[in-house]
């Protein structure tokens, strides 16, 4: 409801993509279509660069910005919203092509066990794939959307001591923290590249994104391995540093995500890594603190820092989430950037209403268990 009010014919007008490409997916699930559509039309009249393409323009010059890697994750969160609305004017046969035709082979191995990554340039990123699998999934692209689950899971076999989230196709090797000092770009980042589970302030989204990801795989094909991956991973996100006040981290919303798609399609026979109480008692725990905790009174859950330099790591104290522009000599732009109120509030929306779905039918399925004994 805050959202929505936030939003008559005039301030709609006025949106930025970057604030805005969330919102068709958030009033879609929660049955808020008029404005959904309305947002929609705007957005796609606005920023419908050509046919089927809605994103900003990447930057020009002869590195890539973190900016430009997720370019495609912001165009199919978009479409998501656009495919849930019905709207297949927008999330379209020639949206859809577009976004299978982003995807860049890393191996070609036999028929059906292609790997392919979705980025910019030489570097391909585990966000804009995996978001761009789930959306290709949803579309009914499956061969498409296995490969790029099969590079989510490269990606995290590479080293599961920690989440490496880049690759490098000139190199042909993830991006680690070793190699990322020959890139100038990366240089003093390696919180864009890589989740460190004893450090604070890492991206946690993407961790939640590939549990989301192999999970919705997992569903279309019944390979077990994708499973255990998502289980291997929801075990690692339960490794990483979430104490005390960080347990608020807005980054750690995709977790419930991740690990609500799990619930809903996984099954936990004597070879699953976590029971089925056990990830519902990390989805409870992450909505509460991530969530709930989080929310104001007016509805909203607040603005959002986004670290793109390990100065952000390494310099505010233990437990930090929201900090003041020039804490500890931090720059805006250079150190870190600031998601807006609408923003935040899109997502947590349409994330919150996944768990409740995911949550519900579990539920449902444990009271009808009881019943039956």
């Amino acid at each position: 409801a805050w959202l929505e009010d936030r939003l008559s014919d005039q301030q709609i007008r006025k949106l930025s993509w970057g604030i805005a490409y969330k919102m068709p997916y958030a009033f879609a699930l929660t049955g808020k279509a008029r404005i959904g559509n309305e947002v929609l039309d705007f957005l796609s009249g606005k920023f419908g660069s050509e046919p089927g393409i809605f994103t900003t323009e990447p930057t020009k010059g002869s590195e890539p910005s973190f900016g430009d890697l997720m370019r495609w994750y912001q165009h199919s969160v978009f479409l998501m919203g656009a495919a849930q609305l019905g709207r297949w004017d927008v999330a379209s046969p020639i949206a859809t092509a577009n976004v299978v035709a982003q995807i860049r082979q890393v191996d070609q191995g036999s028929p059906g066990s292609d790997i392919g990554g979705i980025g910019h340039g030489n570097f391909l990123l585990l966000t804009p794939s995996a978001m761009c699998g789930l959306y290709l999934f949803h579309r009914g692209a499956i061969m498409e959307a296995l490969q790029l689950t099969r590079f989510v899971l490269m990606l995290w076999r590479s080293d599961k001591s920690a989440f490496h989230m880049l690759y490098d196709i000139a190199t042909g090797e993830v991006v680690t923290e070793s190699s990322a000092q020959h890139h100038r770009w990366l240089q003093g980042k390696n919180v864009l590249h890589v989740v460190h589970p004893s450090k604070e302030r890492q991206h946690s989204f993407a961790s939640g994104l590939a549990i989301a990801l192999l999970a919705e795989a997992f569903a279309a094909t019944k390979d077990r391995d994708l499973l255990v991956a998502a289980g291997e991973i929801v075990q690692f996100d339960l490794r990483c540093a979430w104490e005390g006040p960080f347990k608020r981290w807005p980054s750690k919303c995709k977790v419930a995500w991740g690990a609500a798609n799990l619930l809903r399609f996984g099954n936990f026979g004597d070879e699953a890594l976590l029971s089925s109480a056990r990830l519902r008692t990390h989805i409870q725990e992450v909505t509460k603190c991530c969530f709930l905790d989080n929310q104001h009174p007016l509805g909203h859950f607040g603005d959002y820092h986004f670290p793109i330099s390990d100065r952000c790591v390494s310099e505010l104290p233990s437990g930090t989430i929201h900090w003041e522009e020039g804490s500890c000599g931090l720059i805006v732009a250079e150190d870190y950037v600031t998601g807006e109120e609408e923003e935040l509030c899109a997502e947590f929306v349409y994330e919150l209403m996944i768990v409740s779905r995911a949550l519900g039918r579990n539920f449902e399925s444990q009271r009808k268990k009881r019943d039956r004994s």
